[in-house]
């Protein structure tokens, strides 16, 4: 069952090619029928003890695409559907941290 799971989130959960790339969507009773796009639901993190156990080339791959999948929330917006932002936004939540590291990045250029 772990196996399954973990073959399941690797190939279905993620994005591996388009706009969303390489983040992980998480799904309901439709799959994709979730609009949150994030890079905790690809993370390389959940792959990892499954790769170490079994070498699995295919959870290699996707493990080094999705490493730095964090940085896409530069890009994209996690919060986009489910609080649009308007005039009078202040940043909080999702997009203060993810303001933070557009700060950090642009700071290491």
């Amino acid at each position: 069952m772990a196996e399954a799971m973990t073959r399941h989130t690797t190939e279905v959960d993620t994005y591996h090619l388009g706009r969303f790339a390489p983040l992980g969507s998480r799904h309901n009773v439709r799959h994709w029928g979730c609009g949150a796009k994030e890079p905790r639901i690809s993370q390389a993190a959940f792959r990892r003890h499954y790769y170490y156990l079994t070498t699995d080339e295919r959870t290699g791959d996707v493990m080094r695409e999705v490493v730095d999948a964090d940085y896409k929330t530069t890009e994209i917006d996690p919060m986009r559907l489910a609080s649009p932002r308007t005039g009078a936004d202040s940043l909080s939540g999702a997009r203060a941290r993810r303001a933070g590291l557009a700060d950090v990045l642009s700071a290491t250029g």
